[in-house]
């Protein structure tokens, strides 16, 4: 990897992931696209609410539902 003039390294790109809510179902599944490094190459997922919450904590992701990014545990429960 290169590095800056600072002596940094510049970010991974596919260390980016992205979430963006489709759907909430009334049978407990959250549809979603799932994004790793850019955002308008997705696949789309289903997952029960309490595995979509931990799929968006282990992975790190960042929320993009309704124009706004959010660092993601999801507030579906509340």
């Amino acid at each position: 990897m290169q590095q800056t003039q600072t002596g940094e390294r510049p970010q991974d790109p596919l260390a980016r992931k992205f979430v963006r809510v489709t759907q909430r179902r009334p049978d407990g599944l959250v549809e979603f696209e799932f994004a790793i490094g850019e955002r308008a190459l997705f696949v789309e997922m289903m997952l029960p609410i309490r595995a979509f919450d931990e799929f968006c904590g282990i992975h790190s992701v960042t929320r993009i539902d309704d124009g706004q990014e959010e660092p993601a545990l999801s507030a579906l429960h509340s």
